[in-house]
């Protein structure tokens, strides 16, 4: 009941006090809270064990307010987050050149128009991602996993993709001029439109992909497209 009337009482309060005051009002009543029932617990039972979890769970909110940052808070603050994990994350339209993201989680990730020029994302995860019309000129792509990605596009400009696995992904449209796509599979990829000047596909599995042109490139297409 008392824990229900302070509870009321921050509520209607909290639209009048202004942000940095509305902390030390928690720890207030946290406070007055946890010695009263402390009190009652002490007049009415011997067993006093029970006061640590009853602290404990008085002053969660307390706690709560000093987790660490999530993955993706860090990335935005930070622009260094390796190994991260940003699976589903929304990170559409932000800014992030240069973040590092080596190995990074970005599975189903959205990264929609967002800024990746020169990002390092070696050897991480971006598959099912959605990258229309990112931006990812000179970014490190080393190995990185972006197999059924939506880059419809996209400018990879001077990227590093080389041993990347971009099977089944969507390329319609996208900037790959100067790319370095050297020993990466692209079997079943759309490529149709794509901008591929001065491209570098030095042994690239070519299988099954839709190329430029929107021919299909045979089975054994290696290099070029058969």
């Amino acid at each position: 009941m008392l824990l229900r009337y302070f509870f009321n009482i921050s509520k209607s309060m909290e639209n009048n006090i202004p942000m940095r005051l509305k902390k030390y009002n928690i720890i207030l009543i946290s406070l007055l809270c946890f010695f009263i029932i402390i009190t009652v617990n002490h007049l009415y039972a011997d067993d006093i064990s029970g006061d640590y979890y009853i602290a404990k769970f008085i002053f969660l909110p307390l706690n709560n307010e000093n987790v660490v940052d999530t993955d993706t808070d860090q990335l935005l603050k930070t622009k260094n987050c390796p190994a991260c994990n940003l699976k589903d994350a929304d990170l559409s339209g932000k800014n992030l050149t240069e973040a590092n993201l080596e190995g990074a989680n970005l599975y189903q990730a959205n990264l929609i128009k967002t800024n990746l020029s020169g990002a390092i994302l070696i050897n991480a995860e971006l598959v099912n991602s959605y990258m229309k019309n990112a931006v990812l000129t000179n970014a490190s792509l080393k190995g990185a996993d972006l197999s059924g990605a939506d880059i419809e596009g996209a400018d990879l400009s001077y990227a590093d993709l080389e041993n990347a696995n971009l099977a089944w992904a969507h390329l319609i449209n996208a900037n790959l001029t100067h790319a370095n796509l050297d020993r990466a599979d692209l079997s079943h990829a759309n490529l149709f439109r794509a901008n591929i000047e001065e491209t570098s596909l030095i042994e690239t599995i070519l299988s099954g992909a839709t190329w430029v042109d929107g021919k299909i490139c045979a089975d054994d297409s290696i290099g070029y497209c058969k």
